[in-house]
C-alpha cells in the first residue's frame, strides 16, 4: 500500500494546483465561446446585409471566411451592428487581448506563483473572474445576434428553442 506524503510546509498540494489548472481551462473555454459568438454575429451580419441587397450567400463558404479571421479583426468588422450595446466592441477588443495573454503568456508569467499559497489563490480568483467576463460578453453578443437572426429568417429565440424541443421530443419518442 502506498502512503501519501505530507504537503510541504507552505500548504501546497496537488488539489490546489489542479484548481488553478481547472480555472484556466474554464476561462479559455469561455473565451472560445465568446469568439464563436463574435464569428456567428459577423456571419449573420453579412447574411442580413446581402439579403437586404437581394443577394443570397452560401452559409458554408461564408462561415469558412469568417472563421479564418483573427478575433480582433472579426470584432472590428462586426462593430457596425453593435450599436444597440454601446462600448461592446471596445470591451470585446480588451477581452481579446486578455484571451491572447491567457493562451500565450499566462503560464510563462505565473509558473512561480502557482506554488505559493497566496498568489495561487489570487490566480484562481482572477481566472474565475475572466471566465465570468468572457461568458457575460458572449451573452451580450448573442443578444445582438438574435436580433440579426430574427431579421434574417423571421424567427425569434423562443421559436428556435421550441423547434429544438420538438426535435428532442421526436428523437426521444423514436428511441
Amino acid at each position: 500500500m502506498m502512503s501519501k506524503t505530507a504537503p510541504p510546509a507552505d500548504g501546497w498540494n496537488d488539489d490546489q494546483v489542479a484548481s488553478v489548472h481547472q480555472a484556466f481551462g474554464l476561462a479559455l473555454n469561455a473565451a472560445a465561446a465568446m469568439e464563436k459568438s463574435v464569428q456567428s454575429l459577423l456571419l449573420h451580419q453579412r447574411l442580413t446585409l446581402s439579403a437586404q441587397e437581394g443577394h443570397i450567400l452560401n452559409r458554408h463558404s461564408c462561415w469558412e471566411k469568417v472563421a479564418r479571421r483573427p478575433l480582433k479583426e472579426a470584432i472590428r468588422a462586426a462593430a457596425s451592428c453593435m450599436f444597440c450595446d454601446q462600448g461592446l466592441d471596445t470591451t470585446l477588443l480588451a477581452a481579446a487581448d486578455r484571451r491572447n495573454y491567457l493562451a500565450h503568456d499566462f503560464w510563462f508569467d505565473n509558473t512561480d506563483r502557482l506554488y505559493a499559497p497566496g498568489p495561487r489563490t489570487r490566480l484562481a480568483k482572477q481566472l474565475g473572474a475572466d471566465s465570468l467576463i468572457f461568458t457575460e460578453l458572449c451573452h451580450r453578443v448573442n443578444r445582438i445576434d438574435d436580433i440579426l437572426i430574427e431579421k434574417l429568417d423571421g424567427t425569434t429565440p423562443s421559436d428556435r428553442a421550441q423547434k429544438v424541443q420538438e426535435v428532442i421530443r421526436s428523437a426521444s419518442a423514436a428511441q
